[in-house]
């Protein structure tokens, strides 16, 4: 896989943080409800998500995650990353089949990109 991970993981980070940003608009603007606290997930979840992916590109040489599995580590992480925020996102607006689908999908992402990240650092520092 020929991809700039460091890149993806920094420019996906980015903007997601910058999307989860204006989510603080609706979640004040559901000020004392049962959805605030959805919101809230949105907004709070997105903006660690992006802060995690923009972290890790700060990181990433030093993980070692120029290695070939780096690339597919990275991607899942952005994939699953964005999806644990699109998620919660779906059940907010009311569309929960569909946000729970997501979540799955999410998680099954999420798998790869978590054990292969410690799998980079355990090969780079264990």
């Amino acid at each position: 896989m020929n991809i700039d991970s460091e890149s993806l993981l920094l420019v996906s980070g980015a903007i997601l943080l910058g999307v989860a940003a204006f989510m603080g608009f609706a979640q004040a603007k559901a000020r004392g409800s049962h959805t605030e606290s959805m919101w809230r997930v949105v907004h709070s979840g997105g903006t660690a998500g992006g802060v995690q992916l923009i972290a890790l590109a700060a990181v990433w040489t030093l993980l070692g995650g120029q290695s070939p599995g780096g690339a597919v580590v990275a991607v899942c992480l952005c994939v699953s990353t964005w999806l644990f925020f699109i998620g919660p996102l779906l059940r907010v607006l009311e569309r929960d089949k569909a946000g729970n689908l997501v979540l799955w999908i999410g998680a099954t992402a999420a798998i790869p990109a978590y054990a292969g990240l410690i799998v980079l650092a355990v090969a780079r520092f264990g």
